[in-house]
């Protein structure tokens, strides 16, 4: 019966998914705001820099990496495009999505661990969040 209900769930998502494809074909990645070519350069990037590093992990794992990271890529490079004075990038943006794909595999950890001791010191005297 358990095998039955997942079956009938996963079945609604697919045409759920199905109507949702069709109604942004024209455009399938705009409705998201990532135009195309960025999402393709940052897979691309992001793909070549794990072909270069490779982490051990299992395909699945490799997988949500390399989604994760084109993920990453992607809205950096758009988001680079809105910020004042670097309306430039919005022209380069692929190949800054590519850049950023490529080197994702250290830049994300590294943003993370800069993050989390952003967030631990806050407040402290010693904080780079303008103590004096």
């Amino acid at each position: 019966m358990m095998m039955l209900e997942t079956r009938a769930g996963a079945f609604v998502g697919l045409i759920y998914s199905a109507a949702a494809a069709a109604a942004t074909w024209k455009s399938p990645l705009e409705f998201v705001g990532l135009p195309a070519p960025i999402v393709f350069m940052a897979l691309a990037g992001v793909a070549f820099g794990l072909i270069l590093q490779p982490p051990k992990a299992s395909r699945i794992v490799m997988f949500m990496l390399t989604l994760a990271y084109a993920f990453f890529a992607a809205v950096a490079a758009v988001l680079l495009g809105s910020i004042p004075h670097l309306e430039w990038t919005r022209a380069a943006g692929p190949a800054i999505a590519g850049l950023l794909g490529f080197f994702a595999q250290a830049a994300v950890p590294a943003a993370r661990g800069r993050l989390q001791r952003e967030i631990s010191d806050r407040g402290s005297n010693g904080s780079s969040g303008g103590a004096s």
